[in-house]
């Protein structure tokens, strides 16, 4: 996958400071992980770059690297449920629990990836801080190991596939329903042939579509765009279509037109950024009278853009975008030195 040169940068300098916040951190949980009786040590990890890039290009954050709070996320793994409290009891006498995120659903009949989530902050020792890690939030996951089985089970029907299936989502829910049984029931259960059941006839409308852009992506465009994660793309480009009022078929004749040739098949640019030049140039993006020219001052929605220097060199007047409608990668005092 193509990730912008301005985004590499920003979390080259990012990176020295998570890779502290983790040393730090690891040995505090591992020991949090023993006092709780937890049977493996905890595990950790930097959000990779690439992961990074394309939660940028759904939400749109102002200041990502401000505003993600998972660009180092760490996992305990405890025996059974009556332990979770235990954890975040020791947890809370080493870190700051900045935030508690909120359950997903209160709906009895939904069982969604909600294991308990805590948005930390690491207490420094006095006379030794860094300022870098004042500031810095980490997420915290606490799961039992029936909940961690069912998310690497999870993981492999619906993250790990390349095209999205309504039927290995709907046993997604199931297995998580499963969890909250004993050990016994989830393995009857899981291999039972009566509960797999047959695909239906019509597939998930939403998932037809995604799929269709999954499709219509790695037909047009140059493979050096596409990410791993192509389900998390296709969402991205579901969601300007919508806000262009543009349909599937109609991205397709768009993205084959000779004009646009140079951009898709640039290797500078991501998948994503593609597709939104296009759309701006077709003025799908834009809410200016028909016959006119796109202009970057009349944005629909209020969607942020990733605008960098490569989307820019194949469309100069990119540059005109308003600030408030850009994600900034650089320091408010570099923003304030940019033209607006």
């Amino acid at each position: 996958m193509t990730v912008p040169g301005e985004l590499e940068r920003a979390y080259n300098r990012v990176t020295p400071a998570l890779q502290r916040l983790q040393a730090a951190s690891d040995p505090l949980l591992a020991g949090v992980a023993r006092l709780v009786g937890s049977r493996r040590l905890p595990t950790s990890r930097i959000k990779p770059l690439e992961s990074v890039l394309l939660k940028i290009e759904r939400d749109g954050p102002e200041k990502p690297f401000e505003e993600i709070e998972d660009l180092f996320a760490a996992t305990i793994v405890v025996p059974n449920s009556t332990l979770i409290s235990a954890v975040e009891e020791r947890i809370a006498e080493l870190f700051t629990i900045a935030d508690k995120v909120p359950p997903k659903t209160t709906k009895p009949h939904e069982f969604l990836y909600d294991d308990r989530h805590l948005i930390l902050q690491l207490r420094q020792e006095p006379g030794r801080e860094d300022p870098e890690l004042a500031s810095l939030r980490f997420e915290l996951q606490i799961k039992t190991e029936m909940q961690a089985a069912a998310s690497a089970v999870s993981r492999e029907l619906t993250y790990k596939t390349r095209w999205l299936s309504w039927t290995k989502a709907r046993m997604e829910g199931c297995i998580r329903a499963l969890v909250e049984m004993l050990d016994g029931l989830l393995t009857t259960l899981a291999e039972s042939q009566e509960d797999i059941g047959e695909p239906p006839e019509e597939q998930y409308k939403a998932f037809v579509t995604r799929n269709k852009i999954i499709q219509i992506l790695e037909q047009t465009l140059a493979a050096e765009q596409l990410p791993k994660d192509e389900r998390r793309l296709a969402i991205i480009v579901n969601d300007l279509l919508i806000l262009g009022n543009v349909s599937v078929e109609e991205l397709r004749r768009m993205l084959e037109k000779e004009e646009y040739a140079a951009i898709t098949g640039a290797y500078s640019l991501s998948a994503a950024q593609s597709v939104s030049i296009v759309l701006f140039l077709e003025g799908r993006l834009t809410t200016q009278a028909s016959g006119q020219p796109p202009n970057p001052r009349q944005l629909r929605g209020n969607r942020r853009y990733l605008i960098t220097r490569e989307m820019t060199d194949f469309c100069p007047i990119l540059k005109d975008i308003p600030q408030h409608r850009r994600v900034h990668l650089n320091s408010q005092s570099d923003q304030d030195t940019t033209p607006p």
